[in-house]
């Protein structure tokens, strides 16, 4: 098992965010670091699969690094279905959650966009945009979740939806 730190260290400049799940109408927490306090509180706890370095706004144009592909398994556990994916496309991590899986393929290095010139991180970002899509598509996966600004919750974290208890 990785631990939670460790698995979040794949995943460079990666940014949180909490969302409120009282019912209490509290505003979206974005940050650089990560705030166990307000899962425990009754915030959802995500991050942000690619980077956005020293911002926590995870809008498209400030995405700093693409670091992996992900799908979310939601709303079935199948072991059969588990183990096809795996024959396919093996992921790099497997993380279970309440309804499903989050599924994740770590790119062999992170594409930095500070390496590339602006067509060039235009056009990786587009290819990345189509892969991702097709392993969405061809895995049966969660098709709102491929954008590569995602959130996808935190490992070891509570989850508060739905229940709005905290």
């Amino acid at each position: 098992m990785v631990k939670n730190s460790l698995f979040l260290d794949h995943f460079p400049g990666h940014v949180y965010r909490y969302i409120d799940q009282t019912g209490q109408s509290r505003p979206i927490v974005c940050s650089v670091t990560r705030r166990d306090d307000l899962n425990l509180i009754g915030y959802e706890a995500y991050f942000t699969v690619n980077g956005f370095h020293d911002t926590p706004n995870a809008k498209l144009e400030n995405c700093s690094s693409l670091n992996a592909f992900f799908v979310d398994i939601d709303g079935r556990k199948n072991r059969d279905e588990l183990d096809d994916i795996k024959r396919k496309l093996e992921p790099t991590f497997i993380l279970e959650t309440k309804n499903g899986y989050h599924l994740y393929w770590l790119l062999d290095e992170p594409i930095m966009k500070e390496d590339l010139s602006e067509d060039e991180w235009k056009a990786t970002c587009s290819r990345w945009e189509k892969i991702e899509s097709t392993i969405v598509s061809e895995l049966n996966a969660d098709p709102g979740v491929r954008e590569l600004r995602r959130i996808l919750r935190q490992p070891d974290t509570f989850y508060w939806k739905k229940t709005g208890l905290s």
